[in-house]
């Protein structure tokens, strides 16, 4: 009986590894645009793309969930078992995965160096300094389960 719950969940896997490369190659476009929006001091398009972030990453953590599901928890041992393109799909999801994680950390580099800027330019003028209303500590900078999820890819 195992055997065959164990093969059920698996014929799902190529379908979820190619959701999860969508979304995520989504996400590397919201980043992207952020990044724009960060250079710009765009704050409009970062309150929207905050917004659109948080939507992505939740999307892409209800997969890796669904995805943990199918491989009984350990995607990185069963999928390789799966063949060649649910192996190559894993691969390009580690990839996006990684790449995300660079994006984000840029991002972060470039919000801090933003936020520094403005404090002391608060500073300079003698003004009280703002809170933070983007960045690390915010609920819309930390979405839920990101981290776990590209920690998983």
């Amino acid at each position: 009986m195992s055997d065959h719950s164990d093969a059920t969940p698996s014929t799902n896997v190529p379908s979820l590894l190619d959701a999860q490369i969508d979304c995520a190659r989504q996400l590397q476009d919201i980043l992207d645009a952020e990044t724009q929006a960060l250079l710009a001091a765009d704050l409009n398009a970062l309150a929207e793309l905050v917004q659109r972030k948080q939507q992505a990453a939740e999307t892409l953590e209800q997969l890796s969930r669904s995805l943990a599901e199918a491989t009984g928890g350990a995607p990185a041992e069963r999928i390789p078992n799966l063949g060649e393109q649910a192996s190559s799909r894993w691969q390009t999801l580690r990839e996006t995965a990684e790449l995300l994680r660079k994006v984000n950390l840029h991002n972060g580099a470039l919000l801090s160096e933003r936020q520094t800027r403005l404090r002391w330019i608060a500073e300079q003028a003698g003004l009280e300094p703002t809170p933070t209303l983007y960045g690390p500590g915010t609920q819309a900078a930390r979405p839920a389960g990101l981290g776990r999820h590209l920690a998983q890819a």
